[in-house]
């Protein structure tokens, strides 16, 4: 049934018929005794009142399938990032209805995305014009002179009036919906673009109160925690997480969500490089979710790569630390830091080897350095540095043979299996490996990766007793074969 139906009229009544039918359907259908007939006949005579409202609604009576059609396809190209494809389906909605405002919103919107503000500006402009008490719309008005503030170089003299274009919306948005924190947050925001951190802190508190109750806006409240982060005040984020905690309701979902809120802000900044901020947010997520194993991982990662970074400008003008030691350091922290390498293993590899080419005594006084002086760059990766030491403290309380690289001249299997260094299997890997591997790149690749993990295998092996004794019978055959392999034959 439709609203001329409800209050039988005809589709062209004038607005006193459509009046006088409201009255006379009224006294025949009072609330008392047709609640339900009441509320239809209500509903119908506030639509056709108002031109406006009244133009609408006979556009989706005359349109209606279609227009939902195009405004479902729309929606769905908006989702999919398909601006473009969306905008074509909104202008059609408007030629067969200009009146339905919901289309201009979408396309004002799309505009936004697509980066053509003007036009975005002229959809809003006359949006508003039609709808003029629909706060979302001067928000949205607003925020589009935002986003183009945003999308210029920081430079650029055309930034502060778009801001304050955005923010002059906003204020409208607010004093037609005083009680949405959203607005108040969006004013804020303009104010933080310009550094102006006293009058974005004030909009939000005003926002975080204004939708009265007694537990403050969660929003407003941690926009502040980024206002916070924005101009250097860094300690206050903790104190705002213990704030937002005396409010949350004696739910643990409502923990739970708080502490996603700040650890998801806190992984953004972790990408961004900026550790000193992110183990401020991974530390107020760690005040709702203390448990949290994963938390507690991140923000102790998060403090040591800030330290790491700090130590850094001491740590590799000093000479006291072997090259090698000081260029692991670098290693791990752009690995942490995302920095990456073109070729990780090799350059793993060069560094390990530096490092075992100098006697074990500079390597055990270089890692007990580190841990005494750059505990955060030791603590980038502390079971690797330790192992290097321990390796060291091996080679030193064995003879050196010549060829280097540690106990055994780096044939740590085959010294763990037959006990010795000066054993003639030992000899014999050693001569093999200096007269024919180390002349063959395959030869140099297989070397550098032994050392990385051949000292891990030498300590498993070394307490086996019956692994170290097929060990050896398997060593002793393939022995006899090295001379062989050098000669070339098979």
């Amino acid at each position: 049934m439709t609203h001329y139906e409800t209050l039988k009229v005809d589709p062209e009544a004038s607005p006193e018929e459509i009046r006088r039918a409201y009255y006379r359907q009224v006294r025949e259908h009072p609330p008392e005794k047709s609640p339900e007939q009441f509320k239809r006949i209500r509903e119908a005579y506030e639509t056709l009142s108002d031109p406006q409202a009244r133009r609408r609604y006979d556009a989706m009576q005359k349109h209606g399938g279609q227009i939902q059609e195009l405004l479902a396809e729309a929606s769905t190209f908006m989702d999919e990032g398909k601006y473009e494809e969306a905008v074509s389906r909104l202008k059609r909605v408007l030629v067969l209805a200009p009146e339905v405002d919901g289309a201009y919103n979408l396309l004002g919107i799309c505009y936004c995305r697509l980066k053509k503000f003007e036009q975005a500006a002229h959809v809003y402009h006359k949006l508003t014009a039609l709808s003029a008490d629909v706060a979302l719309y001067w928000y949205n008005y607003g925020q589009t002179f935002y986003q183009e503030a945003d999308s210029l170089e920081s430079d650029d003299y055309r930034r502060p009036g778009l801001y304050k274009k955005a923010r002059d919306l906003g204020r409208k948005a607010v004093e037609l919906e005083r009680v949405n924190p959203e607005f108040y947050i969006f004013i804020a925001r303009t104010h933080t673009a310009e550094k102006r951190y006293d009058e974005a802190e004030k909009w939000c508190e005003r926002g975080a109160t204004a939708s009265g109750g007694n537990r403050p806006d969660f929003d407003a409240l941690f926009y502040l925690c980024e206002v916070y982060l924005f101009s250097g005040q860094l300690d206050k984020i903790q104190k705002m997480a213990q704030r937002i905690d005396s409010h949350l309701p004696e739910d643990e979902d409502a923990r739970k969500y708080a502490a996603g809120r700040f650890a998801d802000f806190a992984i953004e900044l972790h990408k961004a490089k900026l550790f000193d901020a992110a183990g401020s947010f991974y530390k107020a997520a760690r005040h709702f979710d203390p448990e949290c194993p994963h938390l507690k991982e991140l923000a102790g990662m998060a403090g040591t790569v800030s330290g790491a970074m700090d130590e850094f400008d001491r740590l590799k003008e000093d000479s006291s630390l072997a090259e090698g030691i000081r260029h692991l350091v670098v290693y791990y922290l752009a690995d942490i830091t995302g920095e990456g390498f073109e070729d990780k293993d090799t350059v793993f590899s060069n560094i390990t080897d530096r490092i075992f080419s100098v006697p074990p005594s500079v390597i055990i006084s270089s890692v007990q350095r580190l841990r005494r002086v750059y505990p955060n760059s030791y603590k980038l990766n502390d079971d690797a540095f330790d192992k290097i030491e321990e390796i060291a403290k091996n080679s030193q309380s064995q003879p050196a043979p010549s060829g280097g690289g540690g106990g055994g001249g780096g044939c740590f299997v085959v010294t763990a299996t037959f006990g010795a260094p000066e054993a003639a299997e030992v000899v014999r890997y050693r001569h093999f490996r200096g007269e024919y591997l180390t002349r063959l790149l395959p030869g140099r690749w297989f070397i550098r990766a032994y050392y990385r993990f051949g000292p891990y295998l030498a300590d498993w092996i070394r307490p086996r007793p019956r692994v170290r004794r097929v060990m050896a019978w398997l060593l002793g055959k393939l022995a006899r074969l090295l001379p062989a392999v050098k000669d070339g034959r098979p």
